[in-house]
C-alpha cells in the first residue's frame, strides 16, 4: 500500500534533514517547488509542513518560508550508552529548578540503587535551547557521602561526571536503561508537554566502584525535539 502523500512528503525533509542535506537554520524547498516535485496539490504539502512545525522539526517564518529548527535534537542512539558521555549534543543553557537533602529511601526512583540510608542531593534542572525552548528535564540524586560538597557548585553549567573526576572520584561502570515514561502533570508543563505525550527517558546510574553508586539521574528529553538514530559502517 503506497504512503499517503503528505506523509511521504514529511518523510522525505526528515530524512533529509538527517542525512545533513538540510541543515540547522536553512531554509526549505518552497511550497510551490514541493509541489512540482512530488506531482501534488497544495494541500498534502501544507499538512506535512503543519505536521512538521508542530513536531518542532522545522520553524515557518510569514513572509520568509519554512526553515530547519534549531531546536531539534539529533542523536546517536549509541551515545546513550557510552560510560563518558557528558558533553552537550545541543546548544543552550540549564535553568535550576529546585534542589534539596534528603535520604535515598525517600526517593522512588532510586531504590534497590543507593542503601536505604545513603544521604543524597537531589538537582532538578531543565536544559533549555539557546530559542528558550525546553529540551530535556534532569533529575539528578548524588551520593553525599562520596561528593559532599556537590550544591555548593555552579549548578547551571555543572556536568557531573568531570566534577566527580576533580574531587578523586573514579567511574567503575555506568548504567543505562532507556525508556518511554509518562510524566506527572507538573514535570509535563517543565517540557511545555500535555501529561499524555510519552517522553523518552533515559535513566544513567554511575559507579565508583562495581557496588557503590556515585550518581543516579533521570533524564527525560522532550520527544518533539529528538531523532534517536544508530549508523553503523560496513566493510566490504
Amino acid at each position: 500500500m503506497s504512503k499517503v502523500k503528505h506523509v511521504m512528503i514529511r518523510e522525505w525533509i526528515e530524512d533529509q534533514i538527517h542525512r545533513g542535506t538540510f541543515v540547522e537554520g536553512e531554509r526549505l524547498p518552497t511550497e510551490q517547488e514541493l509541489m512540482e516535485q512530488f506531482g501534488v496539490s497544495r494541500a498534502p504539502v501544507q499538512q506535512a509542513m503543519r505536521a512538521l512545525e508542530h513536531g518542532g522539526v522545522v520553524e515557518r517564518r510569514s513572509g520568509a518560508g519554512t526553515f530547519v529548527s534549531g531546536a531539534a535534537i539529533r542523536s546517536n542512539l549509541l551515545n546513550y550508552l557510552r560510560p563518558h558521555r557528558h558533553e552537550a549534543q545541543e546548544h543552550g543553557v540549564h535553568k535550576v529548578l529546585r534542589t534539596r537533602v534528603t535520604a535515598a529511601s525517600e526517593i522512588q526512583w532510586c531504590e534497590n540503587i543507593f542503601s536505604p540510608s545513603t544521604p543524597v542531593a537531589l538537582l532538578d534542572r531543565v536544559k533549555l535551547h539557546t530559542s528558550g525552548k525546553p529540551l530535556v528535564l534532569e533529575r539528578t540524586a548524588v551520593n553525599l557521602t562520596l561528593a559532599p560538597a556537590i550544591l555548593d557548585q555552579d549548578l547551571e553549567p555543572l556536568n557531573t561526571i568531570p566534577y566527580y573526576s576533580t574531587i578523586g572520584l573514579q567511574l567503575s561502570r555506568v548504567k543505562t536503561q532507556i525508556t518511554a515514561e509518562l510524566l506527572d502533570v507538573n514535570d509535563a508543563s517543565e517540557l511545555e508537554l500535555d501529561s499524555a505525550v510519552p517522553v523518552v527517558c533515559q535513566h544513567r546510574t554511575v559507579y565508583n566502584d562495581p557496588d557503590t553508586v556515585i550518581e543516579s539521574a533521570l533524564y527525560f528529553t522532550h520527544p518533539h525535539h529528538l531523532t534517536l538514530e544508530v549508523t553503523q559502517n560496513v566493510s566490504h
